[in-house]
């Protein structure tokens, strides 16, 4: 994979959780909520990078 896509999943991903936790420090959304927000977009995160990196390494 590139690291070039790679970077930007993680860095979607950090913004992504950062706008959450300062709408959750606000208390617009529950910490809780927060939590498993931040949670499943890691997840997220991880899991399309696995699979750009399985179409990339197939696509060869």
């Amino acid at each position: 994979m590139k690291k070039k896509t790679r970077y930007y999943i993680k860095n979607i991903a950090a913004v992504i959780i950062i706008v959450l936790g300062i709408l959750a420090y606000q208390g617009v959304i529950s910490r809780s909520a927060f939590s498993n927000l931040m949670i499943a977009i890691l997840v997220i995160a991880i899991a399309l990078e696995l699979v750009i990196k399985h179409v990339l390494k197939n696509k060869e």
